[in-house]
């Protein structure tokens, strides 16, 4: 019996797509060539606040065609929409190329076939100033926008960022850019709006929202904020374009909610994140520690007073509330606590919104065990009852709020609402499949044909060094080669200008670190495997300062 049959024997009165949603958000999608191949024709994945998370796009050189892309989500059959999370290489689901089209796969059979949005021409394309749109506006659905104004946290400078938060820490890249991108800390208005004015001439746009980071001056946050609006304001009045815009602000007085709305905000999202007071010091310690909870709740019902009824919406980072130990002692009494969090904000005329926990590398609990898929249904189902009893699907429909099905790609209950509401929800298991096809790597680099990691480091290395010095990418120094297995070993590089010396054992001087096996580094070297495909899967790892050895791509892959 196949894992979604397991589940629907257990939970018979939930739809099959939100069970299959909910554990291929739980379980993950291992990476294979057919993200990068169906990434490039489609919405492709573009992490706003953190360029140099694992899960963004792999960009190398300065053409879309040299990128790693891969698909921001895909669609079931029904228009279930599922956010695609595939940094661990151990999931059990996979994307497959089938002669009949691409379909979800677990534990080597098929699920059932899904379909993308296709990217819009003018995604990849660039401003005025040379920034790719896809920096600036990430595209949740073709109609779903949304953008960071500040990829920066102050939380993060006294270990004080939510637990959860991969948002980048520090602005060591500030006024820089990765691989060509134009990636910014500080986004500037013009280049926003720039991008929404690109966007919105193409095509239509439905919401856009702006999220970030926290500074501890709330007054500096949202008047930046602001100017970013104002910006966007003016040209949805240029072009007279319907859309609605919200803004993702930090706890607020009423002076400075109305600053939002005389800029051009429509709604605002102000994200309690946990609803116990006992989870704020652990899960959210800055919010507790610079605002408190009280504070926090009056300043929600205080927006929904300038904004007006379901005009403001809070989002819940479920599953997080598992992980104190010593607070919810059982699975029941955690998902009680979120269903009241959930029912407060109803009472106050407040939107809910959930997320499920994605344990994401770069955020402090990355480690931190998952409550299992069993544990998201019950807790969707619970929050959807809760919905239900209160009246707040007829009082503020989800599709007419902000919460249309596709954008909601990580939500664990909104999914219940629009199966309700359209039919043939819950389609029947898929017993056969079509020929799946293999495909080749999508990316390949050729290096010349070597034996072993000693005969790359000691004959290509110091060559291909020689025939370019400027594949270094300006790097000198010394980094480390931990090469496992029979042909393997460990050996330190150093480079000076345009030259290479390579010597056994290890370094304190290194600047940083490669891990792989022996297998793997002589496929990679051999053009067999991408560089950017095994550190996505987990052959290659680097250890010490990743930017550095990001100069070095070059020369290494």
């Amino acid at each position: 019996m196949s894992r979604i049959d397991q589940l629907q024997d257990r939970f018979p009165d939930i739809p099959r797509s939100v069970l299959i949603k909910t554990d291929v958000l739980r379980e993950g999608i291992r990476f294979s060539p057919v993200l990068n191949e169906v990434g490039r024709w489609c919405i492709p994945h573009f992490i706003q606040w953190n360029p140099e998370h694992d899960f963004d796009v792999a960009a190398s050189g300065d053409a879309p065609e040299d990128w790693l892309l891969t698909p921001w989500n895909f669609r079931l059959l029904d228009g279930t929409t599922i956010k695609t999370r595939f940094w661990d290489a151990e999931a059990p689901y996979e994307l497959v190329r089938t002669t009949e089209g691409v379909w979800l796969y677990r534990d080597g059979q098929p699920v059932e076939p899904v379909t993308f949005h296709e990217r819009p021409d003018w995604y990849l394309e660039r401003t005025s100033d040379g920034t790719v749109n896809a920096t600036v506006v990430q595209l949740w659905a073709p109609e779903c926008w949304y953008t960071v104004s500040l990829r920066f946290c102050q939380y993060t400078n006294t270990g004080d960022q939510c637990r959860f938060c991969c948002l980048m820490p520090s602005t060591s890249k500030k006024g820089g850019e990765l691989g060509g991108l134009g990636y910014k800390v500080a986004m500037t208005p013009a280049t926003i709006a720039e991008s929404f004015r690109i966007g919105a001439q193409a095509g239509r746009v439905k919401h856009f929202a702006i999220t970030g980071g926290a500074i501890l001056n709330n007054t500096r946050e949202i008047e930046r904020m602001a100017r970013v609006f104002q910006a966007l304001s003016d040209v949805r009045s240029e072009l007279g374009v319907d859309v609605s815009f919200n803004a993702n602000p930090s706890g607020l007085e009423a002076h400075e909610l109305r600053r939002l709305r005389d800029s051009g905000v429509d709604s605002v999202t102000m994200n309690l994140e946990v609803w116990d007071e006992r989870l704020w010091p652990v899960i959210v310690p800055g919010k507790h520690k610079f605002f408190g909870r009280e504070r926090y709740l009056e300043s929600i019902q205080r927006a929904a007073s300038v904004f007006g009824d379901w005009n403001v919406h809070s989002y819940f980072v479920t599953g997080t509330e598992t992980v104190p130990e010593d607070i919810h002692t059982s699975h029941d009494a955690a998902i009680a606590s979120v269903v009241e969090g959930v029912r407060w904000c109803v009472d106050n005329k407040v939107s809910p919104n959930t997320t499920m926990w994605l344990p994401a590398p770069g955020s402090m609990w990355a480690d931190e065990p998952e409550p299992p898929t069993e544990y998201y249904l019950k807790l969707g189902q619970a929050i959807d009852e809760a919905l239900r009893e209160t009246r707040y699907y007829e009082d503020s429909p989800p599709e007419h709020n902000g919460q249309c099905q596709e954008c909601q790609d990580c939500c664990i209950h909104v999914d219940h609402h629009y199966q309700r509401n359209q039919a043939g929800a819950g389609l029947a298991a898929v017993t056969e499949a079509p020929e799946r096809i293999e495909l080749e790597t999508p990316i390949e680099v050729h290096t010349g044909k070597v034996a072993s990691a000693d005969d790359w480091l000691h004959r290509v290395l110091p060559g291909k060094l020689r025939e370019d010095p400027s594949r270094s990418g300006g790097f000198e120094g010394a980094f480390v080669f931990r090469i496992a297995g029979d042909l393997g070993g460990t050996w330190t590089a150093t480079i000076a200008g345009d030259s290479v010396d390579v010597s056994e054992g290890d370094s304190e001087e290194a600047t940083f670190s490669v891990a792989m096996k022996d297998e793997h580094f002589v496929r990679m070297m051999n053009g067999e495997l991408s560089g950017h495909m095994a550190f996505l899967t987990g052959k290659l790892k680097f250890r010490g300062n990743v930017g550095a050895a990001m100069k070095l791509q070059g020369l290494l892959f």
